[in-house]
């Protein structure tokens, strides 16, 4: 019972990490050459966005609930900060981690379908061959 608890918690932890783990960014010039070698996926961003905007929500739709309450129940109010916070804080790496994702995706994405860059021009141009030498008719 303990290993599952271990590894869950384990997973837990590293979880909020999937698009800072998983994703490759593109290089910070272009390379020349396509495809660039970089993650176009969005499948880790989106595996961290439905955690984030599942725990920030619920946060956010507490703290809403609990600032819209006329009589000013203190108890309610200190029960809906902690629900605030212990799903808020959670969902914060979550929705870190997802925008990262998706701002490395999309400069992979963009650089892929931008056309290759121009050649450099040519600072001294190659001389023009040399005339054949003709018989001589000396």
């Amino acid at each position: 019972m303990r290993g599952i608890a271990l590894v869950l918690a384990l997973a837990v932890t590293l979880a909020p990490g999937c698009s800072l783990l998983t994703v490759r960014g593109a290089p910070s010039s272009d390379p020349g050459v396509r495809p660039v070698a970089c993650t176009q996926s969005r499948f880790a961003p989106i595996v961290d966005t439905v955690p984030a905007a599942v725990l920030l929500g619920i946060a956010i739709a507490v703290l809403a609930d609990i600032s819209n309450d006329p009589a000013g129940n203190e108890g309610r109010a200190l029960a809906g900060g902690v629900v605030v916070v212990v799903f808020g804080v959670p969902g914060l790496p979550f929705a870190a981690s997802a925008w990262y994702g998706y701002a490395k995706t999309g400069r992979c994405r963009g650089m892929n379908r931008a056309p290759l860059p121009a050649p450099p021009p040519v600072m001294f141009p190659a001389p023009p061959p040399a005339a054949p030498a003709g018989p001589s008719g000396a």
